[in-house]
């Protein structure tokens, strides 16, 4: 047992229960000493406040005083949550019977028998879960009641399964900043209580989410509906860990645009559920990205665009279910999907949705997205939207459209992915309900099996792209991929599936197939394929968000999961020698001082890795001039660059300037990782300084 594991432990000797049965009007601390049990959907509303110390235990209960109301926690419009956990003392929210806490590594000492201390112990769905709503604005595809064409402040929503709810329990509004709080280092345990058919409650829901909201370090285990699901909004979150969750990985909806960076992402097999009486279920989708909330999705405003970089996605196993599918982009959405690995999925890697008329022009389906420039005013027809609204309009004054662009990108990519042992390998698109096999990208194929919308399928188009390929009709390089098949190496540093099968079929799988959960995992990089690894992704815009790294899948030599997540402290990864911590990347930095520019390197996890360097001087006059390492002197002209491996600098390493002509000059210290000799600027992490000489 951990350190951090005996600390939860003495923190949670003797805890208090507290049941909470009223609404949060006012602001509050929840304590570690106690243990707070939910007999209800609590809300925290009227502008208040819920501060969670780091430790604390919420228990959901499954059936309280309201019927069909299991124990949740809902941050209204307006009100937030500052739930900041720490890697030792994590925030859990869990059932009612989870021992896995602290330092009792959990038993079956409970009323059902359910073994808390086992990893994949089938459990889901025993309790509601965790809800923030906000004042983003959300998807619409229609005029509003005053005849306005979206993007409209005033348009709002239900939550999903919460329908009754309104006022500031719904969500929607007109500010793209909104701060619902903080959630850092928060773990999320078998929830998705099932209220009816198709009204699950999802491991955590953000809803119209704004981006002055916090996200960092998320753990869901054993969730019943999707792990996390982002209904609009704008809401950027790193460091996810998702396990088992018997839907969809990640979900986005109603005009989601929203960022994430690092994520890790396991399916799985739940045969034991809570709420209304349901099949035995594992994991759909790794991602379902739609557009709009309503029956089409077509001309919604603001469109679903968000973007993904840094992720680990593990399906049920590669000759499972070919419904298993990585991703399905549909309902006019789109995405912009980064530096990936993705294993073991039985279907086909993704499928985007078209229409009959999925190649003219003007038209608007996911399909077309691939062709469409991912821009910030994207939403408008010039400089106004299709009402003629000008965009500088008051209503659009915390409206940030996409903010995110990397220069000549589309609304919907996929690149420098790395996807292993595909059942359907390449394959994008649905016949008779199955992902088809000729390794062509179709997009709007029949998909009757998992939607009734008529424009989701039967189009007369079969063009299809090679998802591995480097390039595409049009010149549109959306696809930009590598595939491996089995049984070849794994990209990650070690993979076991467990023996155990689990044959069932479901309302939505009509075919019973084997599915498998995994055993234990190091999603790291492979050493093997590090310097490939290292250096294949895209890199990330600098926007004060993303981490600046260039590897592909969730991890690079870090393991950043650790035992304040519900997989690793149930023996989910290997642990032995695993360095923890959250990578840092490439920062390079340089300052000025008398007669001198100090350079100075961290390189985190890519130290070693051979490189591109340039320390370059740019004169107010447009003279270029590189300094020469070699003689100690600047040089006129760019003509080439330094090259060599990347160490990180203990302190800086101050540069002379007296051979630079007097005059103004901006001096930028460069690192490619790319070495070529050349200066990319797409791949360039640098850092600049002005001086006068």
């Amino acid at each position: 047992m951990s350190a951090a594991a005996l600390a939860l432990g003495a923190q949670q000797a003797g805890a208090a229960d507290i049941v909470v049965s009223n609404d949060v009007t006012a602001s509050t601390t929840w304590l570690s000493s106690n243990v707070y049990k939910l007999d209800r959907l609590i809300l925290v509303k009227n502008g208040a406040t819920l501060t969670i110390q780091p430790g604390t235990v919420i228990r959901g209960l499954p059936v309280g005083p309201v019927a069909s109301e299991p124990g949740s926690l809902l941050i209204c419009r307006g009100a937030k949550i500052n739930a900041q956990g720490t890697a030792a003392n994590p925030i859990v929210f869990t059932d009612q019977y989870d021992d896995s806490i602290g330092a009792n590594p959990g038993s079956t000492n409970n009323p059902v028998g359910t073994d808390y201390g086992k990893l994949n112990n089938q459990l889901t769905g025993q309790w509601g879960g965790l809800i923030l709503a906000g004042r983003s604005y959300i998807a619409w595809d229609s005029l509003d009641s005053s005849g306005v064409y979206p993007p409209d402040g005033r348009i709002e929503s239900a939550i999903e399964g919460l329908v009754h709810l309104t006022g500031d329990c719904s969500y929607g509004g007109q500010d793209d900043m909104d701060n619902s709080g903080i959630m850092n280092y928060v773990s999320s345990r078998y929830g998705g209580f099932v209220l009816g058919p198709t009204k699950e409650i999802n491991g955590i829901t953000f809803a119209g989410v704004g981006r002055g909201t916090t996200l960092d370090h998320l753990d869901v285990y054993n969730t019943k509906d999707d792990n996390v699901e982002f209904f609009g909004g704008t809401v950027a979150m790193k460091h996810l860990v998702a396990w088992n969750g018997t839907d969809d990985g990640i979900d986005t909806d109603s005009g989601w645009r929203g960022k994430i960076q690092f994520a890790l992402v396991v399916q799985g097999v739940a045969t034991i559920t809570g709420g209304a009486t349901q099949l035995p279920d594992s994991s759909d989708k790794g991602l379902e990205w739609d557009g709009a909330g309503d029956s089409t999705g077509f001309n919604d405003d603001p469109q679903s665009c968000g973007s993904l970089f840094n992720y680990t996605f593990v399906g049920l196993g590669g000759s499972g279910d070919p419904a298993n599918t990585f991703a399905n982009i549909r309902d006019n959405g789109a995405g912009r999907i980064y530096n990936g690995i993705v294993m073991d999925f039985a279907g086909g890697i993704t499928l985007i949705e078209g229409d009959t008329n999925s190649w003219a022009l003007g038209s608007n389906c996911s399909a077309m997205k691939l062709y469409q420039d991912y821009a910030q005013d994207g939403y408008f027809l010039g400089n106004t939207n299709r009402q003629g609204l000008a965009v500088n309009n008051p209503g659009f004054a915390s409206y940030i459209g996409y903010p995110d662009a990397i220069a000549g990108s589309k609304k919907l990519e996929f690149k420098r992915n790395l996807f292993w042992n595909f059942g359907t390998p390449h394959s994008i698109g649905m016949t008779n309900g199955y992902p088809t096999t000729d390794g062509k990208v179709l997009v709007g194929t029949d998909n009757s099996r998992f939607s009734t919308h008529a424009h989701f399928g039967n189009t007369p188009n079969n063009t299809g792209y090679d998802v591995v390929a480097a390039g595409n009709a049009g010149g549109n390089l959306v696809f930009n991929n590598a595939s491996l098949p089995a049984p070849s190496m794994t990209p990650i540093a070690y993979y076991e599936r467990d023996t155990t099968v689990y044959n069932f079929q479901t309302t939505m799988r009509p075919v019973a197939h084997p599915y498998t959960c995994v055993k234990k995992i190091d999603p790291r990089a492979n050493t093997n394929f590090w310097s490939a690894i290292a250096t294949y992704g895209v890199q990330p815009p600098a926007d004060g968000f993303y981490t600046p790294v260039q590897f592909i899948g969730a991890m690079g030599k870090k393991n950043w999961a650790g035992p304040w997540s519900t997989p690793w402290r149930l023996g989910g990864f290997v642990t032995n020698n695993v360095p923890t911590g959250d990578e840092t990347g490439i920062v390079p930095t340089i300052t000025s001082g008398a007669g001198v520019v100090n350079i100075a390197l961290n390189s985190d996890t890519y130290e070693g890795i051979n490189a591109d360097f340039w320390l370059v001087a740019v004169k107010s006059t447009g003279a270029i001039y590189r300094f020469n390492l070699a003689t100690g002197a600047w040089v006129v002209g760019l003509t080439s660059t330094l090259q060599g491996p990347l160490l990180s600098t203990a302190a800086p390493i101050a540069i002379s300037t007296a051979s630079l002509p007097a005059g103004t000059y901006d001096i930028y210290f460069g690192v490619d990782l790319v070495k070529d000799n050349l200066v990319t600027f797409d791949q360039l992490y640098v850092a600049g300084v002005h001086i006068v000489k």
